[in-house]
């Protein structure tokens, strides 16, 4: 059995009116995929909008030449199909792989397109998430043209640490993803992202322990991630 969910404690579903809730709760699907499968695309984002409850995803396409192109990593708490809702015609977004043992909720593309239409507050909720997506990618790119190899890792570190309002106190993170994998979301060579770790590690004073780092300060960590971006911490 799944843990349940207060779908109204998620940002998406705010506010939104107590019939729509109520909708919401009994429209929604379990599913549960094992690490290593590919989740079939039928059942997700092409005629599903999906909320990852536990586990880590890799959404991916693959171009003519075979090779790998990731579009994100996501894990506990994020949403994922919210395209198929808005588009007409929507191809292969990309395809979905299960890096742990995965546990979706799932609603129908049809029955969420009728309750968007029927509550303005679900589709302002979907408006404001798709805009932080937007902002996102923005800073994503911004960071590409402009950030040292070092200073994105960094930057995707302090994502991974969270908030913090204590920023000297002491955080261990267990790295997510296999370091290949963050390699490749960044943009890097396995062999570049293993010595920008490693200088890194230097820089900050970072403790590495497999795949496990214990940061001693994050504010060393802000301040080297931070050190040409125009956004301010956190953004």
């Amino acid at each position: 059995m799944f843990p349940t969910v207060n779908f109204q404690n998620l940002e998406l579903f705010k506010n939104i009116q107590p019939d729509t809730l109520q909708a919401i709760n009994a429209t929604a699907k379990q599913r549960h995929y094992p690490k290593g499968t590919l989740v079939p695309a039928n059942a997700t984002i092409e005629r599903c909008f999906c909320y990852i409850l536990t586990g880590d995803v890799k959404l991916f396409k693959e171009t003519y030449e075979g090779e790998e192109i990731i579009v994100d990593l996501l894990s506990s708490g994020y949403f994922f199909g919210e395209q198929t809702l808005f588009e007409k015609s929507v191809d292969q977004l990309y395809s979905i792989l299960a890096l742990s043992n995965l546990e979706l909720w799932t609603w129908s593309v049809v029955s969420m397109k009728k309750l968007i239409e029927q509550d303005h507050q679900l589709a302002i909720n979907f408006l404001k998430n798709n805009l932080v997506k937007q902002h996102d990618l923005a800073i994503e790119l911004e960071h590409l043209a402009y950030q040292k190899v070092g200073q994105r890792l960094s930057c995707l570190l302090l994502k991974l640490c969270g908030v913090h309002e204590d920023l000297e106190k002491e955080i261990t993170l267990k790295l997510p993803y296999d370091k290949a994998l963050i390699a490749a979301r960044l943009n890097m060579r396995p062999e570049t992202f293993s010595r920008t770790m490693q200088k890194l590690a230097v820089e900050c004073n970072i403790n590495i322990q497999g795949d496990t780092l214990k940061i001693p300060s994050i504010d060393l960590l802000k301040r080297y991630a931070c050190e040409n971006c125009a956004h301010a911490f956190p953004c």
